[in-house]
């Protein structure tokens, strides 16, 4: 039963962060040409609309999540009656695991056609970005609890963080030559950081043993910045 209930809230999680990662990439959007918001991937495209307002928030939203954390089969319960089961994946996860988030919300967008060939588009987006270092000591600790470190130490030294929080505005603009034969753009950007989390960690590790006097000895051990 133990084992049931951790199968499910791992799959659990992994649902809800892959679907979080289910939106639209701005690099989908070659061949989107017509699109005012095609400028966003590329400048010179040129909008079909003489004037463009993009409604907050649900006029452009990109999520991405990538892993090296496991598959959604390393995640799922074994079937074949091997024994090679959630569990035993994880307490044979060695080194270093990395994940990366990021997120990409407008808050604004404009664009407007102007005289025969040009074209004006500016905005503002909010971005989050999320990159964490995982030690596989510390998920087996997580999911297999201490127990399995028993007259061992567990080493999360390896584990990081680094998120940032911006609002990227920006402006473009494109132009039309040689009878439509040559097009060219620009956008300039202007990032200004809102907030930033960076850890460096030289130490933090674990450690239970059998005592003498008491039945377990627990220690913790740490060193870093935040």
């Amino acid at each position: 039963m133990k084992k049931t209930i951790q199968h499910i809230a791992l799959i659990i999680g992994l649902v809800f962060i892959s679907v979080s990662s289910f939106a639209q990439e701005a690099h989908i959007l070659y061949g989107f040409n017509g699109m005012a918001q095609s400028t966003l991937l590329n400048p010179a495209y040129k909008s079909h609309s003489n004037f463009t307002i993009g409604i907050p928030i649900i006029s452009s939203i990109n999520v991405r999540f990538t892993s090296q954390l496991a598959s959604l089969g390393d995640l799922s319960p074994d079937t074949t009656g091997t024994g090679d089961d959630l569990i035993g994946r994880i307490s044979n996860m060695e080194g270093s695991n990395y994940l990366y988030q990021a997120n990409r919300v407008g808050l604004f967008f404009f664009g407007a056609k102007i005289g025969e060939t040009g074209y004006l588009s500016l905005g503002a987006n909010f971005q989050t970005e999320t990159a964490l270092t995982m030690p596989a000591d510390l998920l087996k600790f997580g999911v297999l609890g201490n127990k399995h470190f028993l007259n061992r130490t567990a080493d999360f030294s390896d584990l990081g963080v680094n998120a940032y929080q911006t609002i990227n505005y920006h402006v473009g603009y494109s132009q039309s030559f040689m009878d439509d034969k040559l097009r060219l753009g620009a956008r300039l950007k202007y990032i200004n950081g809102i907030t930033a989390v960076q850890t460096d960690i030289q130490k933090f590790q674990y450690s239970i043993s059998e005592g003498d006097t008491v039945p377990f000895e627990q220690s913790l051990s740490a060193n870093g910045t935040i």
